[in-house]
């Protein structure tokens, strides 16, 4: 099954941006504590995932915090968020092997993160937003895979 981007299926609704980014904004503060709790799900749903890490994980941590953010602030302006993104969907897929599985799992661990970062707030439309921000930022980054081209 090929999973390219489509612009006209993907692209979030304002509302929608609107929530992830004041979301993002309690993790902006937590760095180290969404690090550490998004890797310890990541690894409890596929250990297999731990050995494509060569880095720290605090080090990591902030690597993925960082490319988040820069997705998160253009979620609603594809022409600067595509490109980040599919130069870093090229490298995990080049260097690491990442698969679309992959992405499947850290979506999973990732939502389970914020879940437990945003205890208080957290519901329905917090889970459609963030899935559907997650969507988006791995289908393209997985379009960089030269077997879904």
């Amino acid at each position: 099954m090929t999973h390219k981007y489509e612009a006209e299926n993907s692209l979030m609704l304002p509302k929608e941006v609107a929530l992830v980014r004041n979301d993002w904004q309690v993790v902006l503060g937590r760095e180290e504590d969404f690090g550490e709790r998004f890797y310890r799900h990541l690894f409890e749903y596929d250990p297999n995932l731990e050995a494509l890490f060569h880095r720290s994980l605090e080090m990591q941590a902030h690597k993925a915090v960082n490319m988040f953010t820069t997705a998160i602030e253009s979620l609603d302006s594809p022409s600067h968020l595509f490109p980040p993104l599919y130069a870093a969907g090229r490298r995990h897929d080049q260097n690491y092997g990442v698969t679309w599985e992959s992405y499947a799992v850290m979506q999973r661990a990732f939502i389970e993160t914020m879940k437990e970062i945003q205890v208080s707030d957290w519901n329905e439309a917090h889970e459609m937003a963030w899935n559907r921000a997650f969507m988006l930022i791995a289908d393209v980054m997985a379009g960089a895979m030269p077997d879904l081209d």
